[in-house]
């Protein structure tokens, strides 16, 4: 029914008010603005659904430092690299050979291999949970073990 037509049907029922015509025009507009109402809900909700789901994609670290540079998947696997150092060597970038992210509960758990603190090769496990704009948690890398609290920060140039 366009819009003409309704203002026709309300015109018309102006001069002749029986409750029985009042009634099948009130069934009409239901018929019509039930699904538009409808359609109206499901686009909102679709517009919901597409906002950002992906908050640990990007580089995290401390005092303007990368240390974790993670891409995440949409679904629950977390890849990247981390980058080690000391303060006193240069830094040592270790590829993540498994990792997963819960959207739900925002717990990261990372791991892999590479060269460790005391130069030797070991296996590394990093935990943490993120909560709004910070990525606490532990790690462990060979004998090394630890607590850290990262913020995310803007991608550094590459050396």
């Amino acid at each position: 029914m366009t819009r003409k037509h309704f203002l026709i049907a309300i015109w018309s029922l102006r001069r002749s008010s029986s409750m029985r015509e009042w009634i099948i025009l009130l069934c009409v507009l239901g018929v019509l603005c039930v699904p538009c109402a409808y359609r109206t809900a499901i686009a909102a909700s679709m517009f919901a659904q597409t906002e950002p789901t992906d908050p640990i994609t990007g580089h995290w670290g401390a005092r303007g430092q990368t240390l974790l540079e993670l891409k995440f998947d949409g679904k629950k696997t977390v890849s990247g690299t981390t980058i080690w150092t000391n303060g006193r060597e240069a830094e040592r970038r270790v590829p993540i050979d498994a990792g997963t992210f819960d959207l739900k509960s925002g717990a990261l758990k990372i791991e892999g291999d590479g060269t460790g603190p005391d130069n030797a090769p070991a296996h590394f496990v990093i935990e943490g949970k993120l909560e709004k704009e910070t990525l606490t948690g532990t790690y462990r890398f060979g004998g090394a073990r630890g607590d850290f609290s990262f913020t995310k920060i803007a991608a550094q140039p590459k050396k």
